[in-house]
């Protein structure tokens, strides 16, 4: 007899309802996978540029700078490597008084590239100006020149003013202030701790990524997987439809992680993605009412979730 499934719900106002006295015990869970990250070691190497009157101090501007450097670097935290210098201002009298040495610069990268070999190294170029004017353009040529091989790429960061910057069109810039200015490294450590240790994604597959865990594998008997975030996710079970929980084969589904090498921290993006199921652990085969008034719906007949908007 009917009224044995569905037992009458007087409403104030006259309405009748049905409702099972004994409706599917649902529940909704997500789960969610977030990609990691590994952390490149920081290679840099100084490229100076410095004018100063006072021709004895040309050194100490030189040193005085490299230490800046130095300490706004160190705060990365991770394995580093500084590459040789070039000054090519050497008496700090003229600007691009010697010209760059590219092949010395070039045969650094690789020398790095092959200390960290199962690493993606990535010099940071560090250009240190402090002319209010464009640099030279041999010197602008020749930092092109070491930036052009495709197997070895490499980040620009200027030290200077704004006609340089601009000109360089670097990756990232740091204003100059003076020689000696103590709060050079503390304007380099923001860009250092905003972008390094450059980040490359750690995998590219998530492998199998549990849909239900340990304690609803343990009451599940039937669930359904209401929604996969894109073409992404492989191995799932068919979306919509109700599946009998194998314990022996957990449902699983893996995602395929797009990847991101040797990337300024402040570019990188995690990759996160959320697989909404929704799982029953008792009368799976009778009816759910969403709202009074509401058809009802054998649950494990429905072919979409209704817990949840799938």
């Amino acid at each position: 007899m009917r009224t044995t499934l569905l037992a009458l719900l007087l409403a104030g106002c006259g309405e009748v309802h049905f409702v099972d006295p004994n409706p599917p015990r649902l529940f909704q869970t997500a789960v969610k996978y977030t990609s990691g990250a590994v952390d490149e070691p920081v290679v840099w190497i100084a490229i100076f540029n410095l004018f100063f009157q006072d021709a004895p101090g040309c050194a100490w501007a030189r040193e005085t700078t490299l230490s800046s450097l130095r300490q706004g670097f160190g705060v990365a935290g991770a394995r580093q490597l500084e590459l040789a210098a070039q000054d090519l201002s050497p008496d700090c009298r003229q600007r691009g008084q010697k010209p760059l040495d590219v092949a010395a610069v070039r045969t650094a990268f690789a020398n790095a590239k092959a200390a960290f070999p199962r690493a993606h190294v990535r010099p940071v170029i560090v250009y240190v100006d402090d002319i209010d004017l464009m640099a030279p353009s041999e010197t602008v040529s020749a930092i092109a020149a070491v930036r052009s091989q495709p197997d070895a790429p490499t980040l620009l960061w200027t030290v200077g003013y704004e006609p340089v910057i601009a000109q360089l069109r670097s990756d990232r810039s740091v204003a100059w202030g003076y020689a000696g200015d103590p709060a050079l490294k503390t304007r380099l450590a923001a860009a250092v701790q905003a972008d390094l240790p450059l980040q490359t994604t750690a995998q590219l597959s998530s492998g199998p990524v549990p849909l239900l865990d340990g304690a609803q594998l343990e009451t599940t008997r039937e669930f359904k997987v209401c929604k996969i975030p894109d073409a992404n996710a492989a191995g799932y079970p068919v979306v919509g439809v109700t599946h009998v929980l194998d314990r022996a084969r957990p449902p699983t589904v893996t995602f395929t992680v797009p990847q991101w090498v040797a990337m300024p921290r402040s570019l990188f993006q995690k990759s996160t993605y959320s697989v909404a199921v929704e799982g029953c652990t008792g009368n799976c085969d009778r009816y759910f009412i969403g709202n009074p008034g509401d058809d009802p719906q054998r649950w494990d007949e429905a072919n979409r979730c209704l817990l949840v908007n799938g």
